[in-house]
């Protein structure tokens, strides 16, 4: 008779990572080797882990993007990423990365653990882990498991997360970082602990960022919305929902031409997060239906993500940011880099940090009468804007530096690996 032992499949006894293989959840990095005795990766190089929350075209998953790239052309680095779910810029992580994708894999019942595959990687075997965004605080719990020294890289409000995230920071990460004082302080007034973490800002994610032809910009760009050449463009970036005020970039947009005194052109570049555009209960649909009803078809644009949104940078004259809560958005800085005045809501994250020292307007939070006002005479007197946008622009390439951001980073990888034997 056949013990149960032998009816289970072969591919399920095999190692982790072979049954990642047979489900489609792992993609091998360009140098990952694979050996018959069930290890994987190379011998005698030096390994590290990376988790993220998923490969989207949004803040958080570039900058682990950006991170990856640098590790590769810094350090003698093999790369290993978790992802909790997929996207568009998975091949793009697997150009530097093996990436395994979760999507709960490693959470279910009977299936191996973070710490199996670990331990199935061949010598030296990683001693560290960067965990990027707090959406990641359950792999962060497995990550610890398999003995990391881990650098949790937090891009969010913690006064938005339930205890049991909170805890698993708290208790698994030896370094927690934050882009913004703003945050910090959130974080502490959630929870004390977190007065052990520290600000690092992220950097500008391309550093030539707003250096193409700005004329060659404003003209492809009019000609795709259908609009003339002399018309100002107010840009607004991110998911349409609320969280981003998809909703109150409208208000700004009815405010502005209700006053009849400039008529620019809105354009929001970004997604909806609705499954369905269509959607009767997503906020996309019914902005779409206000759109059509207060008849601003012809001064409000919605464009859907696009890879390279530099064009739309280029071609705009004002940029509003008209978030409830974010935290540091990349797309202040492109903003900033290309020469573009940002507008942005007091309270609402850690804009103000990177907008200080006159790089750029706050108005009050959900203010939209002045964020208008603010953007009219932007459009108005655009002449006297000229100081502030060349500071922004200054304060841009030289206080928010990428590479600066990934060295500091890197030189927490080597404190850890003098500190912290192979585990």
């Amino acid at each position: 008779m056949r013990s149960v032992k032998n009816l289970i499949p072969a591919w399920l006894k095999g190692p982790v990572w072979y049954r990642l293989e047979r489900r489609n959840k792992i993609t091998l990095g360009p140098d990952t080797k694979i050996f018959s005795n069930g290890k994987f990766g190379t011998p005698g190089r030096r390994k590290l882990v990376l988790a993220g929350h998923e490969a989207t075209r949004t803040g958080a998953p570039l900058i682990l993007l950006e991170l990856a790239k640098n590790f590769s052309s810094n350090e003698d680095l093999e790369l290993l990423l978790f992802l909790e779910r997929g996207g568009p810029l998975v091949s793009e992580y697997a150009k530097f990365c093996t990436v395994i994708i979760n999507n709960n894999y490693f959470y279910k019942i009977g299936q191996p653990r973070v710490a199996d595959l670990i331990h199935e990687i061949s010598e030296p075997r990683p001693v560290s882990a960067i965990v990027n965004s707090a959406e990641t605080w359950r792999l962060s719990q497995q990550l610890h498991e398999s003995g990391l020294f881990i650098i949790s890289l937090i891009h969010e409000n913690m006064a938005r997360y339930q205890n049991e995230a909170l805890d698993s920071i708290l208790d698994n990460s030896a370094r927690i970082i934050f882009p913004a004082e703003a945050l910090k302080q959130v974080a502490i007034n959630t929870r004390t602990t977190f007065d052990r973490s520290e600000v690092l800002p992220q950097g500008l994610l391309r550093p030539n960022f707003g250096q193409r032809d700005k004329y060659a910009a404003i003209l492809e760009v009019r000609n795709q919305l259908n609009i003339s050449q002399e018309k100002p463009i107010v840009l607004a970036c991110g998911t349409r929902d609320l969280r981003k005020g998809f909703d109150i970039f409208h208000q700004v947009a009815r405010a502005v031409i209700a006053e009849n005194i400039v008529r620019p052109h809105f354009l929001w570049l970004g997604g909806s997060t609705s499954r369905r555009i269509m959607d009767r209960v997503s906020v996309d649909y019914w902005l779409s239906w206000d759109k059509e009803v207060l008849d601003l078809g012809n001064d409000i644009s919605h464009i859907d993500e696009v890879p390279d949104p530099e064009l739309f940078f280029l071609a705009a004259d004002a940029f509003i940011l008209t978030s409830r809560d974010d935290p540091f958005p990349c797309v202040v800085h492109e903003a900033m880099s290309a020469k573009l005045p940002v507008i942005a809501f007091d309270r609402a994250g850690g804009s103000a940090e990177a907008l200080a020292d006159g790089a750029g307007i706050i108005v009050p939070y959900l203010d939209v009468t002045a964020m208008a006002n603010a953007v009219t005479t932007i459009i108005l007197e655009r002449a006297n804007a000229n100081e502030m946008i060349d500071r922004a622009e200054k304060r841009v390439r030289q206080t928010y530096n990428f590479e600066n951001y990934a060295s500091k980073i890197r030189n927490m990888l080597h404190e850890a690996e003098v500190q912290h034997p192979n585990p």
